[in-house]
């Protein structure tokens, strides 16, 4: 996972577990200010990242339906549940 803005992330799996770090149709050009975020790491493996915009919230375990959630963060508001990543392999 890559923290590319505080509304962008990049997401990223590979069967063998290692990481591939080639550009995106989306963000050829990469070379983005790093934005401020807050790393929480739980015991269990499991982590919570908050940027302005984003809460995630990650298991730790192999990208699927129920080890991510991004949460939207609203100015004056309380978060709001707005896409749980859907595995489109299986």
């Amino acid at each position: 996972m890559t923290i590319l803005t505080d509304g962008l992330l990049r997401l990223e799996t590979t069967q063998d577990g290692v990481f591939e770090d080639r550009a995106s149709t989306f963000a050829i050009n990469r070379d983005f200010p790093t934005p401020k975020f807050d790393v929480t790491k739980k015991d269990n493996g499991a982590m919570e990242i908050v940027t302005d915009r984003l809460f995630i919230t990650w298991t730790g375990e192999a990208f699927g339906p129920t080890s991510i959630m991004v949460t939207l963060r609203r100015k004056g508001e309380s978060s709001a549940r707005v896409k749980e990543y859907q595995d489109s392999l299986g």
